[in-house]
Order: structure tokens, then sequence, then C-alpha cells
């Protein structure tokens, strides 16, 4: 029993977090060569005792169906969805799993945010990124 165990966790993600981080980024980069080095990377570092290219290749099929996505910006919109669900909504649903597996701990909440801001600055590509709910 921890101090904490009496206090309810809400925990929450945005449906496009990660878009924040490409807004800077020309659309130029989201060729498909560079989106497979990045899903590589990302395979080799979230999957360290799978083979690199067998995960890459399942997300692949996953977030770049290659029927579907063909342009920069399609590459763009599906990478936003891969590195959100990567960077964000899988630890944050780890970590609720995790709490609620503790019998001491209060019941716990996780929420989605989908609200797109009409006041925004952001474009419209971006969804709902990081910090929307501010």
């Amino acid at each position: 029993r921890g101090a904490g165990s009496n206090i309810t966790p809400i925990r929450g993600v945005n449906k496009d977090e990660y878009s924040l981080f490409f807004l800077p980024e020309p659309l130029s980069i989201f060729t498909k060569p560079k989106v497979e080095f990045l899903i590589l990377e990302l395979a080799k570092t979230y999957f360290p005792s799978h083979s690199a290219l067998e995960v890459s290749h399942k997300i692949i099929q996953r977030y770049f169906n290659p029927a579907t996505v063909t342009t920069n910006e399609q590459y763009r919109d599906a990478a936003v969805k891969m590195q959100t669900d990567f960077q964000f909504i899988f630890p944050t649903i780890l970590a609720t799993r995790h709490s609620a597996t503790k019998s001491s701990y209060a019941p716990q909440y996780l929420y989605e945010f989908t609200y797109r801001a009409t006041n925004t600055n952001k474009p419209a590509w971006a969804g709902v990124p990081h910090a929307s709910e501010l």
C-alpha cells in the first residue's frame, strides 16, 4: 500500500498527439524510404527480442497499406497515427493496466480527447495534437 493508493488516477491521450512534433517538419520528409527507416528504428527500439524486419513489415501492414498510402500527405498522416500509438496511447494503456492490477489502487480512468477547437492555429491535418486539451 503506497501513500497514493487511494488517489483515483485519470490518464488521457489526444487523438493525434504526435502531430505536434511533426508540425515544423517539411512535407518532403514523409517519403516511403524515410518512413520505412523510421519504422525499422521503431521496431528495434520497441521489440528488441524480435526480428526488426518482421516487426517493421507488420507495422507497415497496419499503418502504411501500400494500396492506400501513396502520397507524402498520406505518409505523414499514417506516421502521426503510428507515433501517437507507440509514444502515447500504448504507454498510457500499459500504465493504466499495471495500476489496475494492484488491488490496493483506486479505480482507473482513461480518456481519449478528440475535440478539435474551432479557434486553433494548427493546420487541419494536425487534428487534435498534444496539449490540445489545455
